[in-house]
């Protein structure tokens, strides 16, 4: 085995693994970044679809309260009011001032809850947020650290080569004994690479004739079905 290139493919594997750990860690801050947005995003949301409905509901209610009062005032100047009509109207103050006062009430909540929300959001939300896109810039300062002061280390390998996917496999095939120079390594991941797109085509290719087969299928079992329909309207019109 060529211990020198062993070496540099070791040492460009450990660079690219090390890369993909920072860029790892970025993406799980960056998920947190959102995370804590979108949860307070829907809590607001949630507050303020719900306050709708019950303010939508209480209008309803103070507006059909209020025009049956009206019709009964009316009523009661038209004909002689009776029990019923006085039990109705009361009924009808009742439930209004009462869907008044859970409006009014209903909306100061709202407002206290939305003002709440936003203190909370300012005082703690925000903070926590500011605390991790701190972390996550250091993160991305150390990782671009690690690349200007290791960038030696994948200097021999070409640009479309510089990835994890492709060292990883050099080096398996340098371990195993299949390459012995630099030249040998990459002429057998280009091999390695175009089976690569042709399985990834004969896949494709596989899929697509499963989908075309599927709609022939669908295709027949229909003009079966129109088949059977059709006859037996011809026999029904020779009866």
């Amino acid at each position: 085995m060529n211990q020198d290139l062993y070496k540099k493919l070791l040492n460009a594997t450990r660079y690219f693994q090390t890369i993909k750990n920072y860029d790892e860690e970025i993406q799980c801050k960056t998920l947190e970044i959102e995370k804590l947005e979108s949860e307070s995003t829907k809590k607001v949301q949630d507050a303020i679809e719900s306050f709708k409905g019950l303010k939508k509901f209480l209008k309803i209610v103070i507006i059909a309260c209020s025009a049956l009062l009206l019709l009964c005032f009316i009523v009661s100047f038209i004909v002689e009011a009776t029990q019923t009509d006085f039990i109705v109207i009361g009924i009808a103050i009742v439930a209004d001032i009462v869907a008044v006062h859970t409006l009014i009430k209903s909306t100061k909540k709202h407002k206290k809850f939305m003002e709440d929300e936003d203190e909370y959001y300012d005082t703690v939300t925000v903070p926590q947020i500011e605390k991790i896109g701190y972390e996550r810039k250091d993160i991305r300062n150390e990782k671009e650290e690690f690349c200007n002061t290791n960038v030696g280390v994948i200097s021999f390998l070409p640009a479309s080569y510089r990835n994890i996917n492709a060292v990883s496999y050099m080096l398996l095939a340098v371990i195993d004994g299949r390459a012995d120079t630099l030249k040998e390594v990459f002429n057998l991941y280009e091999e390695q690479l175009h089976r690569w797109r042709m399985e990834n085509i004969a896949k494709q290719n596989a899929e697509a004739q499963k989908i075309l087969a599927m709609a022939v299928e669908e295709l027949n079992l229909r003009q079966e079905y129109t088949n059977e329909n059709l006859i037996d309207i011809k026999n029904r019109l020779n009866n």
